[in-house]
């Protein structure tokens, strides 16, 4: 068994299930992220297992065509997937291990168990048996009454599909629109409110994972009065948003009397039909410091990465990359996007044959658009070697073939961008 995974095991049998008081309830075998969910809105880093206890014969599940881990005990199965530090990773894991539950034995028995060492309310368990593809929930950790796992359930459930909450006390929904603004402040994100509606939306857009971030904070203030505690999470999340408001205001400080109305454009390097790619020069923005470029040069050269130019989009000109290649075997490309609010994101870029890509970054807010073969991997770490770690790891999941090499070539860099985008903006 994984350290991982025997770690989350193991503490997870020192909760105790309890009873759902009030009687079961019943919910779709595939559904098992509404139910994850319920603990990754106390904490995105909630590892998940899944136990399975067949009453026949041994569970014959191939867990590796989702990369998962399965590990045999005298009376039960245990499935998972190694920690990631990728904000929305957890949440595809168990949306895969869902998938192949079609396959699970009438009359087995289901758990899902969630551990977060640095936040307890995040710890959960949620037990039961499955008939027709049916979940039948009969014991949980906390305990808790059955109402209250049907609003949770329901609550989860409107996230994903929706795209607004309705809060009926009018001081709940100021309290969640303050929360939820303090931690998209600086950011293009925005909480909306109409009436007692609440939704959020990107540069004017709705937006489903943004809305899921900021269901969040609705879950704390609407769910608070059932078992679980979410007062630390409150606390960390407004000690969080200070530490980037003060962020925030000594950077304006720092533009005061220096304008940044666009990034510094050169000559043309790439046309395609919809976008064009003009040279660059990250320096000349007023909050980016030499020293700053030399460092990240640095980290990215000790992982093989070598600097090839800076470039922006002529249709996003607020936007400036530094770009860097590897060996072309490896197939990766580096990049820091600087914008002209401020935001800086490091990120690395893969792409292959079949026109799908992968990108890992440390924008938290990047998430899949699996129908136009884009996915993408929130990191929560701020070290480059880190975060090229995570991007190699992703490439060895099955879901990818090999990436395509990459060239030391700006333009050729210029062309795999504005393919992506192609993609991106299509319909």
């Amino acid at each position: 068994m994984s350290n991982s995974i025997k770690k989350i095991w193991e503490k997870g049998q020192k909760l105790s299930l309890k009873p759902l008081q009030g009687g079961s309830l019943e919910i779709s075998l595939f559904q098992l992220k509404t139910i994850y969910r319920l603990a990754w809105f106390a904490s995105d880093g909630a590892d998940p297992i899944v136990r399975l206890s067949s009453p026949g014969e041994k569970i014959s599940i191939k867990w590796k065509k989702i990369d998962a881990r399965s590990h045999s005990l005298p009376d039960a199965t245990i499935v998972g997937h190694s920690s990631s530090s990728l904000k929305w990773q957890a949440l595809r894991n168990v949306e895969d291990i869902s998938a192949l539950l079609v396959d699970l034995q009438e009359g087995s028995e289901l758990e899902l168990i969630t551990i977060d060492d640095d936040h307890p309310v995040a710890c959960q368990r949620y037990s039961g048996i499955v008939k027709d593809k049916i979940w039948t929930i009969t014991d949980t950790y906390p305990e808790m009454t059955q109402d209250f796992l049907q609003k949770a359930v329901q609550f989860s459930q409107q996230a994903e599909k929706d795209s607004s909450i309705e809060v009926d006390d009018p001081e709940q929904a100021a309290q969640i629109v303050k929360a939820a603004s303090l931690e998209f402040e600086g950011t293009h994100m925005k909480v909306v409110q109409k009436g007692n509606k609440i939704s959020a939306e990107i540069q004017g857009e709705f937006d489903q994972g943004i809305f899921i971030m900021m269901a969040a904070h609705a879950f704390y203030v609407l769910l608070g009065d059932g078992p679980w505690d979410f007062s630390e999470i409150q606390a960390e999340n407004e000690e969080s948003a200070r530490e980037v408001e003060i962020m925030n205001e000594n950077l304006m400080q720092a533009f005061q009397n220096k304008p940044i109305t666009s990034q510094p454009q050169g000559k043309a390097i790439w046309k395609g039909k919809k976008y064009q790619f003009l040279q660059s020069n990250i320096r000349k923005l007023e909050y980016i410091l030499e020293e700053d470029i030399a460092i990240v040069d640095q980290e990215m050269s000790e992982l093989g990465l070598e600097p090839l130019g800076d470039i922006l989009c002529d249709k996003f000109t607020s936007v400036i990359m530094r770009v860097y290649v590897g060996a072309p075997e490896t197939g990766i490309y580096g990049c820091i996007l600087a914008s002209t609010d401020g935001t800086f994101a490091t990120e690395f870029y893969s792409s292959f044959a079949n026109n799908t890509s992968l990108t890992t970054t440390t924008h938290p807010l990047a998430e899949d658009l699996e129908r136009k073969g884009i996915f993408r991997n929130a990191s929560k770490n701020f070290e480059t070697a880190k975060v090229y770690a995570e991007h190699k790891a992703s490439l060895k999941e099955k879901r990818f073939a090999s990436p395509r090499r990459t060239e030391k070539d700006l333009v050729e860099f210029a062309q795999t961008v504005d393919e992506f985008l192609t993609r991106q903006h299509s319909r």
